[in-house]
């Protein structure tokens, strides 16, 4: 666990932004997404950075499943 939440830690967000061209972004977000997708993904990032950190300053892990 911890070595995902540095790996995502040591992430240039910006930069992985950046690399996104502006003709790709809308479909990113889909047809019926009416803001700014750019914002999405770093909202859901951030939020995706945030509990892997916590996750390993606690100790737990993760687990999925799928089918």
């Amino acid at each position: 666990m911890a070595d995902v939440a540095a790996k995502l830690a040591g992430l240039d967000w910006d930069r992985v932004m950046a690399e996104i061209p502006a003709d790709c972004r809308e479909t990113i977000a889909g047809d019926d997404f009416s803001g700014d997708p750019l914002a999405y993904l770093t909202t859901h990032f951030m939020a995706l950075r945030g509990f892997y950190l916590e996750a390993a300053q606690r100790g737990l892990f993760v687990v999925s499943w799928w089918d």
